[in-house]
């Protein structure tokens, strides 16, 4: 949204009437009794009472954050149930790095999405993409999750902005990229549980450090799909004065205790109570939990989840993908709502 301040030294003559503001059909704030209009050069008309007319007014335009509430709003009233068959657009190239991850005590795999025509002069918001368990940093590159297409989409139409998009190695371990075999046990899940301060203390920082992003978290972003869906929702919860907008697509279970299929989860949060944001952050712009009702991988936890952040009066969007499993059938739609929906709130 546009505001203006005055500060030509001939509209302190009308200083008297200055006693409330509105809006004018323009979206910018002025006193009472006053209409502006715009060209497309920013020059400035303002008319007083329709009498006074006072022309190319030197004012400053500053941006104004759109509130949380209204991007959470505009997303469930643009939601839509599965992704419209979009062109199978490619966006930017596809790079890959690596970096030394202090958490782990070694250097990890990480994947890069720059966008085209990349400049180190300009800068660019940053979205996170998080793999499943046994992923890895090419997994959520795979056709199937439409992630590229949908990012190469969305921007086409003007409907969000270019960014730097990161899909790293999750696994976080002194003992290497993977787990020994296919182990589903708690050792294996504090291990993916330990890409919290892999994330926060060594790639983000690297991040910045090699690309040119943006600062600040209405220019980060973080998603990912059935663990790294679980990791994203909790690391991004958690961390809502870095992360401005979180998605999880069909979330593995064990952020809460638990047992499913596969084992007995500890819970990196205790008590349903608590899984909440931290006192004293701020609320995302957007918190979106995906989950199909045909998926025999993780169930009904994402709604589990939902319930227990409504529960817990945690502002966030749930969609629930009629007839879809655990596979790009439940990402694609993820990605479609929540890709259009980031880094819009200047």
């Amino acid at each position: 949204m546009r505001a203006i301040k005055f500060v030509s030294l001939l509209s302190l003559f009308f200083m008297a009437p200055f006693c409330a503001n509105a809006q004018n059909a323009d979206g910018i704030e002025l006193p009472q009794d006053w209409s502006a209009s715009v060209d497309a050069d920013r020059n400035v008309s303002l008319q007083y009472n329709g009498n006074y007319r006072v022309k190319n007014v030197k004012v400053r335009f500053e941006n104004k954050e759109v509130s949380p509430k209204v991007t959470m709003q505009k997303l469930r009233d643009d939601l839509v149930q599965f992704a419209p068959n979009v062109p199978n657009n490619s966006y930017g190239e596809v790079k890959s790095y690596q970096y030394y991850s202090n958490s782990a005590g070694h250097g990890k795999k990480v994947r890069v999405l720059l966008p085209p025509n990349y400049d180190k002069n300009k800068k660019y918001p940053v979205l996170f993409v998080l793999h499943g368990i046994f992923g890895d940093e090419n997994s959520m590159l795979d056709g199937s999750m439409g992630v590229q297409k949908m990012i190469a989409n969305a921007i086409s139409e003007g409907l969000t902005k270019d960014m730097i998009v990161i899909f790293p190695q999750m696994y976080t371990s002194p003992k290497g990229d993977q787990p020994s075999g296919f182990a589903f046990d708690q050792e294996t899940m504090r291990y993916y549980d330990m890409f919290e301060n892999d994330l926060l203390e060594d790639l983000l920082p690297w991040a910045k450090q090699q690309f040119s992003i943006a600062e600040g978290r209405k220019n980060t972003a973080i998603t990912g799909f059935s663990l790294g869906g679980r990791e994203a929702l909790y690391i991004g919860s958690q961390h809502t004065d870095v992360f401005g907008f979180v998605g999880a697509a069909c979330p593995a279970p064990g952020i809460l205790p638990t047992q499913d299929q596969f084992m007995v989860y500890e819970g990196t949060i205790k008590n349903e109570a608590d899984f909440r944001l931290k006192d004293g952050n701020p609320e995302p712009y957007i918190l979106l939990i995906s989950g199909g009702t045909n998926d025999g991988t993780v169930g009904n936890y994402p709604e589990q989840y939902h319930n227990v952040l409504k529960n817990n009066n945690v502002d966030h969007v749930w969609h629930s993908i009629s007839g879809t499993g655990h596979d790009g059938s439940s990402v694609q739609p993820h990605m479609y709502n929540f890709i259009r929906h980031i880094f819009n709130v200047e």
